[in-house]
């Protein structure tokens, strides 16, 4: 029992981005062109993308007990409002829910491994069991959305919270220590959380809606200049922007396959690309352990070499969920590489780091969205319309591909400026592991 509920744990830790938004996205419906249970989507997703700027190691208490018990029943409270909600068509409830399963999961997911200090368990194994598990989470959550009632996913969901509350209790035992989840309010080391909740939030809102205002891309840009003064301190560090351009580009993949699946009438592609992302994670460190003989310089440029290559697959159709693979394992693996080298002073900094990738790749991805529209379609929410209304008999395909191709020569081009910013580091000598 213990070893089923520590899986369970890697299983909700693993996954905690994917299923909430996996399920909230397919919560939005289409009738007459009228949107419904957008704000649910919204709010999960800008929950998850925000908690790491607002409680910014806050988690990492004495009492890792105590703190997984507080989130995971606020997930597991989220859960059952999500299943009453989509069931009884009530948005408010629906709403409610993505915030506390967006805070639950991902404060469990900041908090580290409790697995680590529980005795008798084989942390590797329950690992590799529980990527193993990912997956076969996702293909049984495809098929419950695909052809079943959405409350069944959300309820197949909900149980597997309802495990993580029985983990909490029954198997994290350690000293006992008070909850103080008492955070003091300072404008300025609020100032990150406030500018990347308002970039979610309207990136978030366009995503569902196609609705921008001139004066919202103001606010990004303006919230984005804020988020970089305010970071400005690691960007000089080793590699943090090379990190911030690999988190760019799996986020690329994820938001793109998204749009351009769901207007190609290809919603399988999406599980596809998500189980890529889980077998790429269990194959990272499988390839780490057998490429360690190869010098770490060698290392480095072959992997970047495959990187962009990968990007190329991606150009057509017939190679693009090669090219995913490719893609995401590469820089996986060179995420992996960087982290050693250069270890981080603070826990956070690598939920930041890829969280403020996210949001430049999504900022850039929708930029060039609208102005692709604009030219040649007449309308800046056109490329938006097959996937906000899940109109596939609009599909735009010449358009997705102007856009798919000026996205892999962007992050071509910002690659070769990260690399050249981190040369001295990337290009080590071959004597170095």
């Amino acid at each position: 029992m213990k070893k089923f509920l520590a899986i369970n744990h890697e299983f909700v830790a693993r996954s905690y981005i994917l299923f909430p938004t996996l399920l909230f996205a397919f919560s939005i419906i289409a009738h007459a062109n009228v949107i419904t249970f957008v704000w649910p989507f919204i709010f999960v997703y800008t929950v998850e993308k925000v908690m790491p700027f607002i409680l910014d190691g806050h988690l990492n208490l004495a009492s890792w007990s105590g703190v997984t018990k507080f989130c995971s029943l606020v997930a597991f409270v989220g859960g059952i409002f999500a299943c009453v909600g989509i069931y009884f068509r009530f948005e408010w409830l629906a709403s409610t829910a993505a915030i506390l399963i967006g805070f639950g999961v991902t404060g469990l997911k900041l908090l580290g491994d409790p697995n680590k200090e529980v005795a008798g368990i084989n942390f590797k194994r329950v690992n590799v069991i529980a990527g193993l598990s990912v997956i076969g989470g996702l293909l049984a959550l495809g098929f419950l959305l695909m052809k079943t009632p959405l409350v069944v996913g959300f309820i197949f969901y909900t149980i597997i919270l309802g495990l993580e509350v029985l983990y909490a209790y029954i198997v994290v035992k350690r000293e006992k220590a008070p909850l103080n989840l008492k955070f003091s309010f300072n404008l300025k080391t609020a100032f990150p959380a406030l500018a990347v909740l308002v970039v979610v939030f309207i990136i978030s809102f366009f995503k569902k809606t196609g609705r921008i205002s001139d004066f919202s891309w103001v606010l990004i840009i303006l919230a984005i200049l804020g988020i970089i003064l305010e970071l400005r301190n690691i960007f000089g560090q080793p590699f943090k922007l090379f990190r911030i351009w690999l988190g760019a580009i799996k986020n690329y993949v994820i938001i793109y396959t998204l749009l351009f699946a769901f207007q190609q009438n290809k919603v399988y592609w999406i599980f596809i690309v998500f189980i890529e992302l889980m077998a790429c994670g269990m194959l990272t460190g499988f390839l780490n352990h057998r490429l360690q003989k190869i010098g770490l310089g060698i290392r480095y440029k072959a992997t970047l070499g495959v990187l962009f290559f990968g990007l190329f697959l991606t150009y057509t159709d017939r190679t693009y969920l090669v090219g995913t693979a490719v893609t995401v394992l590469s820089s996986l693996l060179l995420g992996k590489w960087v982290k050693i080298q250069a270890p981080d002073d603070d826990n956070s900094i690598d939920q930041k780091l890829s969280v403020f990738g996210s949001l430049c790749n999504q900022v850039a991805l929708f930029g060039m969205l609208e102005v692709i529209s604009f030219f040649k379609l007449d309308n800046k929410s056109a490329l938006l319309i097959p996937y906000i209304d899940h109109q596939q008999e609009l599909q735009y395909s010449r358009e997705m591909f102007y856009l798919r191709v000026s996205m892999i020569l962007l992050f071509i081009i910002t690659g070769i400026f990260v690399i050249f910013h981190d040369r001295k580091y990337l290009f080590v000598s071959n004597s170095q592991k």
